[in-house]
């Protein structure tokens, strides 16, 4: 009897099944004191991109979030809306990084954005934009907080 191929095809007893693959590095689990704290570099850009919008659509109302960058630049430019948010954009994108690389709990992440974010404070003081660092200070203590969690969550770690 010949087969034309069109008959029925038997299943196997069992199917195989596919198994995802396993990373070849175990992910860190890190803790939420760290995470909050890395929430913060996005509230900075969200704050930064606001800042820039308030800008664009001409405001001239003193924002308390405003970076010392742009702060510094608006002295020299007499506010030139472009200069703002070009040196807003400059500030922000490395912070949004930075906050996507401290989610991960890297302590170098918090080391950096400490850094840039309290030189950027120093261009308030600069700028006599003093009604603004009050508002650093608060973003600068929140980013500490997750980088001395992250150093005793590391310790305890190794311990």
């Amino acid at each position: 009897m010949s087969n034309s191929g069109t008959g029925t095809a038997r299943a196997t007893a069992s199917p195989t099944r596919i198994e995802p693959k396993q990373p070849a590095v175990p992910e860190r689990t890190v803790a939420p004191h760290v995470r909050e704290a890395a929430q913060w570099f996005f509230w900075v850009v969200a704050v930064t991109a606001m800042d820039s919008v308030f800008v664009i659509l001409g405001s001239r109302i003193h924002r308390f979030t405003a970076l010392g960058v742009t702060a510094l630049v608006d002295r020299f430019t007499g506010v030139n809306p472009v200069a703002h948010v070009m040196a807003n954009g400059w500030l922000a994108t490395p912070l949004l990084f930075l906050g996507f690389w401290a989610l991960e709990g890297e302590r170098t992440a918090f080391t950096i954005g400490l850094s840039l974010y309290a030189c950027d404070l120093a261009l308030l003081a600069v700028a006599h934009d003093y009604f603004s660092i009050p508002f650093h200070a608060f973003v600068l203590y929140q980013l500490y907080r997750g980088f001395a969690a992250l150093g005793r969550s590391s310790s305890s770690a190794v311990a």
